[in-house]
């Protein structure tokens, strides 16, 4: 096994709650002057796990609200579709208009 594996395994059975700088320090402590710096742990971290960022949208929850509103965004404004998702499913189960901003905000940087 190679030395950089050998470093990889270790930070995977690590608790993911620690931070970059407390996991720097549990490396050195283990594997000396061969352990990775912070910025390497950062490196290697971000390239083989996904960021999940935030909580799932309310529209992300429910596909029929999502069709219905991928259907409407570009050619309606944000406020006509907020007001056509109310007349078709109801106050409780209609996405605000800002989150209708958010979900478009996030599937556009998604694609």
């Amino acid at each position: 096994m190679s030395e950089d594996q050998d470093i990889a395994d270790y930070l995977e059975g690590l608790p993911r709650h620690l931070t970059y700088a407390a996991i720097a320090e549990f490396c050195r402590r283990r594997f000396g002057k061969r352990a990775w710096s912070r910025a390497k742990i950062v490196r290697y971290w971000c390239a083989t796990h996904s960021i999940k960022s935030g909580r799932k949208l309310r529209i992300g929850l429910d596909a029929e609200v999502r069709a219905f509103v991928d259907d409407r965004l570009g050619r309606l404004t944000l406020s006509e579709i907020s007001t056509e998702c109310v007349a078709a499913f109801g106050k409780e189960r209609a996405p605000s208009r800002s989150g209708i901003h958010r979900y478009w905000m996030r599937s556009r940087n998604e694609k």
